[in-house]
């Protein structure tokens, strides 16, 4: 087991003891909210001193309800995957104590952290291109799915320079399905 229940750790988060080695900027923290996960992965540079087994033998102290843990080893790179049942965001605190690294992770509500949010749904995608124009050149087109994401993308970055949370339903060449869309826009 490499996380393990711990009371003595606030609600809604997780303790992560590392060697004394480790800094701040060997620690990477991705917020996967479309698939409600967090990952939390450490460099190469930490990854030469430490290795998975570490976990094992220091336990992540967790305060929280996930529905899936798990953790991989690839490309020399220690990565911990939380899964949840709701979108979550989080806040780090990153210390030196007891001859230890530590790092911090209090989960919380989006609307807990951000004043303003909006979810931006650039439609289609994946296999559905939408309606597509083809140009005097076979190999010119336009399509749908890549003009809304255009559109959404751009709107996005506005919005956020405006000080204002922006959450995609999707960022990729992919196509969510309608309950996944509205389900993000919900929560």
């Amino acid at each position: 087991v490499f996380y393990a229940m711990d009371d003595a750790v606030a609600e809604n988060s997780m303790q992560i003891t590392l060697p004394e080695f480790v800094e701040e900027q060997h620690i990477a923290i991705e917020n996967d909210y479309r698939n409600k996960m967090i990952r939390i992965s450490l460099s190469k540079q930490a990854q030469d001193m430490i290795s998975a087994k570490y976990f094992y033998e220091n336990p992540i102290k967790v305060n929280l309800y996930t529905n899936s843990v798990k953790m991989d080893e690839d490309s020399g790179v220690v990565t911990i995957v939380f899964g949840f049942e709701t979108v979550f965001e989080y806040e780090t605190k990153f210390e030196k104590k007891n001859g230890n690294s530590c790092l911090n992770v209090q989960l919380v509500m989006p609307k807990e952290k951000y004043e303003k949010i909006i979810v931006l749904d650039a439609g289609h995608g994946g296999t559905d291109a939408g309606y597509t124009i083809m140009g005097e050149d076979e190999s010119q087109q336009l399509c749908e799915d890549e003009l809304a994401y255009a559109v959404v993308d751009a709107a996005g970055k506005r919005l956020e320079k405006d000080g204002i949370k922006v959450y995609y339903t999707r960022q990729e060449e992919t196509n969510p399905t309608e309950e996944a869309r509205v389900e993000l826009a919900n929560e």
